[in-house]
């Protein structure tokens, strides 16, 4: 193995462990959605180099990470039930989308959270 493939190997590996300890570092109240989204203005999410920006006018918010593809760790906030009646935990930022895509289903806040 060159020293250029050995390098690539372990900067490989460190981005694979920082990605693990991100998701293992969620909060047990987080959003249940296995994609991440802007928390404030939903899915408007673009990601390229291993950064992720949120796309709406004025936002400004990036990530060091590819938000787009984690599991979102955003606390939840509301209580989705689709029109077969499945349930979910999602956060603001979901909610948003679901409210734009959901046909014949719910989105209600969920109290104290």
């Amino acid at each position: 193995m060159t020293r250029y493939r050995a390098r690539q190997v372990g900067q490989d590996l460190q981005k694979t462990a920082s990605d693990l300890a991100r998701i293992a570092a969620r909060p047990q109240d987080a959003c249940t959605v296995p994609w991440g989204v802007c928390p404030e203005h939903g899915n408007t999410l673009t990601a390229s180099g291993g950064t992720t920006r949120c796309t709406a006018a004025g936002c400004g918010r990036a990530w060091g990470y590819n938000r787009d593809t984690a599991p979102c760790a955003e606390p939840a906030t509301h209580r989705l039930v689709d029109a077969e009646g499945t349930e979910a935990l999602i956060c603001d930022g979901h909610a948003i989308d679901a409210r734009n895509r959901l046909v014949g289903g719910r989105i209600e806040p969920v109290p104290d959270r």
